[in-house]
């Protein structure tokens, strides 16, 4: 009985958060990811001194900045040749475990001092959430992409482990990489318990919401534990809203596959990708004015850079594959004929890009 009460109350929290104003109210941190915004829009200019003239500057205002930061911050201090500053972010990131790959890791090792780490790595707290994500991955793993499936096993098994998860980062806190590291995220920065709360979507048809983790994202976002990429995707699933997102600003691939899509295909660079005419203010009504500026705003209350500079680092990634940026937004849609693809271009008015 405690049990379903206790559920039962996580459920009502969730609810409760649901039409909460979702903003960063820490100026501080406001300020560091103007900066850091700043930074990445110059990195998409290959303007490399600017953009590590606004990294120093954010990390004056940051004691733990998020890894992202410190990773492409270093990059970007390599193209200037400034073996210093990347020695130092390298040694900060190996303190958090990120797993650098072997001929990289080679060569930063002879130009870095081996400085002991200050941070603590609470190995027994990404063990618990470690173990709750191999629950949440198993019927999904089996499955093979067919959910419904295993539609009654997701329900019992996303439960479980989203009530969990609740309880765990009640007791412990929202934990990032200065507590738990990142041996258990990808390349992305993204960590392995993010999927749980990915996957209590508002619109999961395979299994039903019980969790929503607005309120908790928020808090995180506030503490400087989530970076607000990561926080307003995860809350805008939780909610089922597009607050932070408009798909005329993402890069659109496109493929001629039998109406499917795979890794695979991607990997084999059959994508071709589009933007759509659009995003230039001549092509755009009223209405679509509107929701710009509305996008935007919310974007801005929660430390996003705008659409315009969201798609732009999309463009730059493209070609740049070693920086990082999460927001960098790109839908993929299949076709089977030829002229599917044809009829979608035009409808959806895209050029595509060379």
């Amino acid at each position: 009985m405690m049990k379903r009460i206790l559920l039962i109350m996580v459920c009502f929290l969730g609810k409760a958060y649901h039409c909460q104003d979702y903003t960063l109210q820490n100026k501080p941190l406001l300020h560091y990811y103007d900066l850091v915004n700043k930074a990445e829009n110059h990195i998409t200019k290959k303007s490399w001194d600017s953009a590590f003239v606004h990294y120093k500057l954010a990390f004056k205002k940051n004691k733990q900045p998020p890894a992202i930061d410190l990773y492409n911050s270093m990059l970007v201090a390599l193209k200037l040749n400034k073996q210093k500053f990347a020695s130092g972010k390298f040694r900060s990131l190996q303190c958090l475990h990120y797993q650098f790959e072997d001929d990289f890791a080679k060569n930063m090792h002879a130009s870095t001092k081996q400085t002991k780490c200050r941070n603590v790595i609470d190995e027994n707290y990404r063990a618990e959430l470690d173990k709750l994500y191999v629950i949440d991955q198993k019927y999904r793993k089996l499955s093979k992409g067919n959910y419904a499936q295993y539609r009654n096993e997701l329900t019992q098994t996303d439960s479980i482990v989203a009530v969990k998860l609740m309880q765990l980062i009640s007791k412990k806190g929202f934990p990032n990489e200065y507590d738990i590291g990142l041996t258990s995220a990808n390349k992305d920065f993204m960590q392995n318990f993010y999927f749980i709360i990915h996957h209590q979507l508002a619109t999961n048809i395979y299994s039903p919401q019980i969790v929503n983790f607005s309120n908790l994202l928020v808090k995180a976002l506030n503490d400087g534990k989530i970076t607000p990429a990561n926080a307003a995707y995860l809350i805008d699933l939780n909610n089922g809203t597009t607050n932070y997102e408009l798909r005329l600003f993402s890069m659109q691939g496109i493929v001629k596959n039998n109406g499917t899509m795979t890794d695979s295909i991607r990997a084999l660079n059959k994508v071709d990708y589009y933007i759509s005419k659009a995003i230039y203010p001549e092509n755009q009504n009223e209405r679509i004015r509107k929701i710009i500026i509305e996008k935007n705003q919310n974007r801005k209350k929660i430390g996003l850079s705008n659409l315009e500079n969201m798609l732009e680092k999309s463009l730059f990634r493209r070609k740049n594959k070693a920086f990082v940026f999460p927001d960098a937004s790109v839908s993929i849609s299949s076709f089977a004929t030829d002229k599917d693809i044809t009829d979608y271009i035009q409808n959806m008015g895209l050029i595509k890009i060379q």
